[in-house]
Parts: structure tokens; C-alpha cells; sequence
């Protein structure tokens, strides 16, 4: 669905690093590049509020499964 969290993650590890939270819906495929890591959510991925920053969480386990 358009509002899939998506992690965007450029230049990790260097001094010019930035990870930013969107959505499907709001992804911006100009600023993907050859630096960059995209970490697709899933059905029950959420972005959580949090003082330093939003933070993506995926609840593992399975429960409820068979």
C-alpha cells in the first residue's frame, strides 16, 4: 500500500550520512542512488515517534501463525 514505510539510507559510514523515513506514496526516486540503501516495510511496519527522531519497527515472532 502508498503508505508502506520506506527507510531511505545515503552514504552511511561518512561524514555526509543521512537516513530518511517517507512512505511509498512519498518516495522520491531522484534522490536514489548507487549510495543509497532502501528498506521497504511491510503490512505491519509502523513509524514510531520518538524524541530523537521517528524510528520504523517491523513486530516480529510467530504468534498466531500456523
Amino acid at each position: 500500500p502508498p503508505s508502506t514505510p520506506v527507510v531511505i539510507a545515503r552514504n552511511l559510514g561518512r561524514a555526509d550520512e543521512s537516513v530518511v523515513l517517507a512512505t511509498l506514496a512519498t518516495l522520491d526516486l531522484e534522490t536514489v542512488d548507487m549510495l543509497t540503501i532502501l528498506i521497504v516495510g511491510n503490512r505491519q511496519t509502523r513509524l514510531l515517534p520518538g524524541g530523537e527522531g521517528a524510528r520504523v519497527y517491523t513486530p516480529r515472532g510467530y504468534e498466531g501463525k500456523r
